[in-house]
């Protein structure tokens, strides 16, 4: 477990704290320019530019009007080929949603909106910066493996057709997309605390009996704690579950990471017309969700033991850069 510790708190957040201003300038860009629905055609456009510029390179601006969905594929070369690890090729998507909702912001802040009527006020151009940090770490890393990432920058959520819209574009068959991952900001949890969402097998979408699939979120919780103990804490009870991931969640296993963003200076709901939040987390939730997926693999509900295989080759990888470790 001490090698977990090592790359996770080296290894994957140094690089998030060292794009933090690019984050927040990310996020604020966003912010300050809001739209609505599936009308997202300014903020698809620059999701784009920006993922072209971190080097990805297979964006699909059509198949969900005004959204983005992106495609990373990681290969690494065969070290072992007799190990049943090695063949293993998961399709892990990332949900960000991108549209904002029908308010007027009643913020005094430089970065506030420009566009009446609309404004994020449920935190999705916080959504948009973390997906992209995530992005550019993984374009330009090998922590996947034999891995595919695939991006979906959902529009019209708060309409709630997004996740339908993206459901039926038919990603998910073309891709072969196993599982999904997806945060959301969360004013009812102070700041640097953290919970996960994952309905149980079969659960109803947007259904609020029933709870959290222990084994999912207990594998969340104890992999989490591992590669951040002094980054995160993952006490909390089960979560609700939000509609719009529990239609993804329907279809295949997903996890939802609810992260506070509640502090002194930011006390307004979700939805609120002054909600905002304090977007120094964001590096924090990129490291999460990194050291989470760079663990993830097909099956790991199942046989959780696995993982003890590919623990140990991630850190023979990268052993090399903590000499004095052993």
């Amino acid at each position: 477990m001490r090698a977990m510790k090592l790359v996770g708190k080296d290894w994957v957040f140094q690089q998030f704290v060292l794009w933090q201003s690019q984050l927040l300038r990310i996020r604020r860009d966003f912010h300050e320019h809001p739209e609505l629905g599936f009308q997202t055609h300014r903020t698809a456009k620059r999701i784009a530019d920006i993922l072209l510029r971190f080097g990805v390179r297979h964006i699909d601006l059509k198949s969900v009007p005004g959204g983005v969905i992106a495609v990373i594929k990681r290969r690494r070369p065969v070290m072992f080929p007799d190990d049943k690890w090695e063949k293993m090729q998961p399709v892990i998507a990332l949900r960000a949603r991108i549209d904002a909702s029908p308010a007027t912001e009643r913020n005094d802040i430089f970065y506030r909106s420009r566009n009446p009527g609309a404004a994020h006020t449920r935190g999705h151009d916080g959504e948009i910066a973390w997906l992209l940090g995530v992005a550019r770490d993984f374009a330009h890393d090998t922590k996947l493996g034999n891995s595919t990432l695939v991006l979906i920058f959902e529009p019209g959520s708060e309409t709630g057709r997004g996740a339908d819209a993206v459901i039926n574009s038919g990603i998910f068959e073309k891709y072969g997309i196993e599982t999904i991952f997806g945060v959301c900001a969360d004013p009812t949890l102070p700041m640097g605390t953290y919970g996960f969402t994952a309905p149980e097998p079969g659960a109803v979408p947007g259904a609020s009996s029933g709870g959290n699939d222990p084994e999912r979120t207990g594998y969340a919780c104890d992999l989490i704690n591992a590669l951040f103990t002094d980054a995160a804490r993952t006490d909390l009870p089960p979560l609700p579950v939000p509609d719009d991931f529990s239609r993804y969640q329907s279809i295949v296993p997903g996890i939802m990471l609810r992260f506070g963003v509640r502090g002194p200076k930011h006390q307004a709901s979700l939805g609120s017309p002054e909600f905002d939040f304090n977007d120094s987390v964001l590096p924090i939730v990129c490291s999460l969700t990194g050291g989470y997926v760079m663990t993830l693999r097909q099956g790991w509900y199942e046989s959780p033991a696995l993982y003890e295989i590919y623990y140990t080759v991630v850190w023979y990888d990268c052993r090399q850069f903590y000499p004095s470790e052993g």
